[in-house]
């Protein structure tokens, strides 16, 4: 389960607010030494702020979710997820997996497909449902399904295929770090070990 004291010191630290990339490697690179779940809930957090820019959710407190992985992966162009138009909203249904921060986000960013586009939203939690899934490491990182079937507001509609693009370019740099920040905490416990063993010297 994930850890809400963890969540909560993230947010009393403004860790969850905009920050340069060079800022956010740092954060993510330290974090991950000791607590790899929060490292990567606040890596993906930003990954959907980096989408929302100066949206009026963006200013929300609390977590982010990006979810783009379907049924078929993580190809962006064959997004299932459809986007109808109504006038004065987007009714948006579909289904998407792996999502991190499911579990606790506040605002989901959501491609959906809009005829031969694919659309980018924000949506606010009490629009979707959401499924625990049981993995194998990442624990504490809320990591589940949604489902969604809502009617979302025009002003929702932050952006098209574009603006996934580059958020997740950035993204690679932040995620590397998290690795960096593992293998450094993995490399010090063995080398701590070793020399408890008198297998090297101090």
């Amino acid at each position: 389960a994930y850890d809400r004291e963890l969540l909560k010191f993230a947010m009393e630290y403004n860790l969850t607010k905009q920050m340069s990339c060079v800022e956010l490697c740092k954060v993510i690179e330290e974090i991950a030494k000791f607590n790899p779940s929060i490292a990567l809930s606040l890596t993906a957090h930003h990954l959907a702020l980096n989408c929302l820019k100066d949206h009026e959710l963006s200013k929300r407190d609390g977590f982010f979710a990006f979810a783009i992985t379907e049924r078929i992966g993580s190809n962006i162009k064959a997004v299932e997820t459809l986007a109808e138009d109504k006038d004065e909203f987007y009714v948006v249904r579909g289904v998407k997996k792996f999502v991190t921060n499911a579990e606790f986000a506040e605002v989901f960013v959501v491609t959906a497909k809009h005829g031969e586009k694919v659309l980018v939203f924000a949506v606010e939690k009490d629009f979707v449902k959401t499924e625990k899934i049981n993995i194998n490491c990442f624990r504490g990182s809320g990591i589940g399904k949604i489902y969604i079937n809502a009617e979302i507001p025009k002003e929702n509609l932050v952006g098209s295929l574009g603006l996934v693009i580059s958020a997740l370019v950035e993204s690679r740099v932040v995620f590397s770090s998290l690795a960096l920040g593992i293998a450094e905490r993995c490399f010090e416990l063995a080398l701590s070990r070793a020399k408890r063993r008198g297998l090297i010297e101090n």
